[in-house]
């Protein structure tokens, strides 16, 4: 059964934060769906976050949708003529924040207000596909599953300061399919969290090693990079030399020979695809698994 929770609706409430540490939210669902672009981006680190173990930093992003929030829900109630509410709406340990919620309990509001409005990333893909991101569409599922809605409203704002200028609206079903995996992948979740256990690692995570074989590598590593360095800076200074010695001219003797020679530039081929109008993606080769290291203080 639905249930509208009216005692810590006060989004940024103490009451409110210890509410959203014990539920499944759907702000947090698009980690647990690991298909989320920040910070949690994994049922992973859905875990961390919500067993202690790490900290989200509220961004000035955040803090901007945050204060532009009644402007635009002001906003969206005139050019709808309808009335929306925020609430906390929650069906056992699945919740939802709604940005609003219409008096009759048939449609969800999901406001966003990025920082470049309509020259915004979100503006353009709501505009070209008529529906949110996917880390979005699985929030505003959450919220109708929480809420029992028959649709939802998700609506990008374009803001003037602190005056909301225009919106962009597309709008959202209900999927049942989407609320059966939704309570699944929850259940799941809390089996780990309740008995504070790290969920599977997936592709996108990064394991913590402490253990002596990681150290004893890390330190091999860190020594032949000494190393490889300090012989780069050698090579360098020494071909250096060997050019100076050279004048403007090839040269040769004790067993190495300096030639010189003239190149032609390279072509800029990303500015090439442009006035061509080349679709390159049909020239891409098959991916592959690399690794990149690099040193953290």
């Amino acid at each position: 059964m639905t249930a509208a929770v009216r005692h810590h609706e006060w989004q940024g409430s103490p009451e409110w934060r210890d509410y959203r540490s014990r539920m499944g939210n759907a702000s947090e669902l698009a980690a647990l769906m690991d298909c989320s672009p920040w910070f949690p981006r994994t049922p992973y680190e859905l875990w961390l976050l919500k067993s202690g173990r790490a900290e989200r930093e509220q961004t000035a992003a955040m803090r901007r949708g945050l204060a532009l929030e009644p402007m635009a829900r002001a906003f969206i109630e005139q050019r709808f003529n309808e009335v929306f509410e925020p609430q906390v709406v929650a069906r056992d340990r699945i919740s939802a924040s709604l940005d609003g919620l219409s008096f009759d309990g048939h449609r969800v509001l999901e406001i966003k207000c990025p920082g470049q409005g309509r020259d915004s990333e979100l503006w353009r893909y709501v505009e070209e596909n008529r529906a949110p991101p996917e880390h979005y569409w699985w929030q505003l599922q959450q919220g109708l599953y929480c809420a029992g809605a028959s649709g939802a409203y998700f609506v990008v704002c374009h803001a003037d300061g602190d005056r909301i200028r225009d919106c962009l609206t597309c709008e959202v079903a209900p999927d049942p399919a989407a609320h059966l995996a939704l309570r699944e992948a929850w259940e799941r979740f809390f089996a780990y969290l309740d008995q504070d256990l790290a969920p599977p690692l997936g592709e996108r995570d990064v394991e913590e090693r402490t253990d002596a074989a990681w150290r004893d590598a890390v330190s091999a590593w860190r020594e032949a990079k000494m190393w490889l360095e300090e012989a780069r800076r050698a090579e360098a200074e020494a071909r250096a030399a060997l050019i100076r010695a050279a004048g403007e001219r090839s040269a040769q003797g004790a067993g190495i020979k300096l030639t010189r020679y003239y190149k032609r530039g390279d072509i800029d081929w990303k500015q090439a695809t442009v006035d061509l109008e080349l679709d390159v993606e049909r020239y891409r080769k098959e991916g592959g698994w690399h690794y990149r290291i690099s040193e953290q203080e």
